[in-house]
């Protein structure tokens, strides 16, 4: 018969940890295993110890709660192994033999049916699971942006909780973007100078060794933007505006729109075609000259603004064809406020044939194919563009850094398309040159080919007069 001390003990995680488990936690350690926050972030340093603690809570809740799944997802299959090892090490404190679940190979099958498996950073082997009781995202600043989107609906049904552990590894990806941005998550933050287990003269020679950067970011839990980040962060979110409106409602019927100050528009639309698991994605982008109603102190002239729009974003769903991805954009470009727009349509590899099909329907609008390269210069035969994908780049950096763009703030895409820019990377290859690299970068690339053409071929009017 259970005793009421062996009772309390299952019902507290940091007691069982201590008394069955033989794991004796501090007292943050404590405060994590006692959580029942359904999302929470552990934002700690080097060697403190989350993957032995949250390894602690998995196999309690395991142990105390028959045929539940605890996930743990990793970036390297090395990794998820670690993981599951020190959770065998407690599960033998119990006096059970650590078993397979006879399907998985990183697994932990409980006599009460209970499961613990690992996933490593493959997006195809994450899915198929359900009714996941815990979801553990082990160096989650690691973990691709594909993965934590792949895994998260596996808790719709279940209600299960979600954690996220990592040392900061700069300002980018889902771990970072939950810690700062995220709404509702249960924060904690452990630095080396509060584990005492690591001793403060070997902090002191890190800081010498390291640097001040580095050391507070693999100690003290701070987040550094990286040195090969093509874009900040808060230059991409300033961007972001409650006066303007997307185009479209999310049902697709028309938005209302105060067009009153408008003096000219214009439309262009880029369309990045995806290929096997890659999404192909739709930005629609609006150039705008607005009266402000002041007139230059010189000239007395009346003075205009040029405003940068991104009207509207989607990713077609991954495995649409060709030929829907084209009855889309045509759906798009037929809209009576688009007539005469620019539609700049990804031609490089498979977007050739898909460029033609867009030809053959004699869409309203004006096409330009634009095949990017890895070279240096841009060229035309008349049918086609090839433009360097530096060229494209580099343009959405100056989109950012000099133009007055906006993006609606209450719309999800505009969250995307910042999460694209703030993850890409710029590389230097052995030959100097820069290789820039960013998953996924679909709506990016769409933004990237409609302000290329626009940037070559709108009338900029220099300087912001209007006649009176």
């Amino acid at each position: 018969m259970t005793s009421l001390i062996d009772l309390a003990v299952d019902l507290s995680p940091a007691a069982f940890a201590a008394r069955r488990m033989n794991f004796q936690p501090d007292a943050p350690q404590t405060s994590i295993l006692e959580s029942h926050a359904a999302r929470a972030i552990l934002n700690c340093s080097r060697q403190w110890g989350k993957s032995t603690v949250m390894a602690a809570k998995a196999v309690h809740l395991a142990y105390t709660k028959s045929n539940c799944l605890v996930l743990i997802a990793s970036p390297s299959e090395r990794q998820s192994g670690e993981f599951l090892r020190k959770a065998r090490t407690f599960v033998r404190n119990l006096g059970i033999k650590p078993r397979g679940d006879g399907t998985n190979r990183n697994s932990i099958l409980l006599p009460n049916g209970s499961r613990l498996v690992g996933i490593a950073d493959v997006e195809d082997t994450a899915r198929g699971f359900s009714s996941v009781s815990l979801l553990i995202f082990d160096e989650a600043a690691l973990v691709s942006e594909e993965l934590y989107r792949a895994m998260r609906p596996m808790l719709a049904v279940s209600g299960g909780a979600v954690w996220l552990l990592s040392t900061p590894n700069g300002k980018r990806g889902f771990f970072y973007r939950e810690w700062v941005h995220g709404e509702h998550w249960t924060r904690f933050s452990v630095p080396a100078s509060d584990c005492p287990r690591i001793p403060a003269h070997f902090l002191e020679q890190e800081f010498r060794d390291l640097g001040r950067e580095f050391f507070n970011q693999e100690y003290m839990c701070q987040f550094f933007a990286p040195s090969d980040a093509v874009f900040d962060e808060a230059q991409i979110r300033r961007a972001l505006s409650l006066d303007i409106r997307a185009i479209f409602q999310p049902d697709y019927t028309v938005a209302p729109e105060n067009t009153h100050h408008t003096l000219k528009r214009e439309f262009f639309i880029g369309l990045d075609l995806g290929q096997q698991r890659d999404y192909s994605a739709i930005v629609v982008l609006e150039f705008a000259e607005m009266a402000t109603g002041a007139r230059d102190p010189g000239t007395y002239e009346f003075l205009c603004e040029r405003v940068i729009t991104m009207r509207h974003a989607e990713r077609v769903p991954i495995g649409t064809p060709y030929s829907g991805v084209v009855d889309r954009v045509a759906a798009i470009v037929h809209d009576p406020r688009l007539r005469g727009c620019t539609l700049v349509a990804d031609a490089t590899g498979v977007g050739a044939p898909v460029v033609e099909l867009i030809r053959s329907r004699k869409l309203p609008c004006r096409l330009i194919a634009a095949q990017i390269t890895g070279g240096a210069e841009e060229s035309s035969d008349g049918r086609y563009h090839r433009v360097p994908k530096r060229d494209l780049i580099v343009g959405l950096q100056v989109l950012v850094d000099q133009w007055n763009l906006k993006l609606p703030s209450d719309k999800p895409w505009s969250r995307e398309i910042i999460r694209e820019l703030h993850g890409m990377k710029a590389k230097r290859s052995g030959s100097g040159n820069f290789r820039y690299e960013g998953r996924p970068d679909d709506l990016a690339m769409a933004l990237a080919l409609a302000w290329w053409w626009m940037r070559k071929h709108v009338a900029w009017r220099s300087p912001q007069h209007l006649a009176a």
